[in-house]
This record gives structure tokens, sequence and C-alpha cells, in this order.
């Protein structure tokens, strides 16, 4: 199993620790995807372990430009964003906002 060095003390939940405290990444075998951009797309958007153990910057912008620059045939066929609110009025205000306009929407709590 590949190991990672740990930015702090506290392994994510479901990573396992080696004896000399090196986290152990766990490896998703037997998954295809339809280009190499997609592949790529795919472990920015669902790679939870980055978020807890940090990016590699250089890493992360040229997989980014990979993704950017594919071709349109491999592009998503759906995007999202994410909006922060300072309040619950206000994400209500906003979703039905967005929904009057035609816009498919949904909360995240």
């Amino acid at each position: 199993m590949p190991s990672a060095t740990p930015r702090s003390t506290a392994s994510p939940e479901g990573i396992l620790i080696d004896d000399d405290g090196t986290w152990l990444v766990p490896i998703v075998r037997g998954w295809s995807s339809r280009s190499d951009a997609d592949a790529e797309a795919y472990l920015i958007a669902n790679n939870r372990s980055s978020e807890k153990g940090g990016w590699e910057e250089r890493m992360l912008a040229e997989v980014l430009a990979d993704v950017r620059d594919a071709d349109e045939d491999v592009r998503p066929e759906v995007w999202g964003i994410i909006v922060t609110c300072d309040n619950e009025g206000e994400q209500t205000r906003l979703l039905e906002r967005l929904a009057d306009e035609g816009w498919q929407v949904r909360a995240l709590m």
C-alpha cells in the first residue's frame, strides 16, 4: 500500500497508520474512465484525502490545466458550483431566486 507523509499527527477517518507513523493510503482498483482528463477530473473531485493531507500545488495546477484543455467530448456534462451563504435565510433567498430563474438547485448543509 502506498504511503504519504502526514502534515499532522491525526489521520483522516479510514486511513491506517504504519508502525513508524506513516499514513497508509488506500487505492481503488478496477475503475476505468472515458479518458485521462475524465480520470483526472474525478480524482480532484473525489479525493478527500487530499483535503485532509494537503495538495501538491504544482501538480494540482498541471492536472487542472489538463482538464481545462481537454477535448469537448471528454468534459463533464454537468457543471456545478458551491456558494457559501452567511445564514439560512440568505441561502433560502438565493435558492428561491435561482430556481425562479430556471436553475436546478439544491441546498447542502
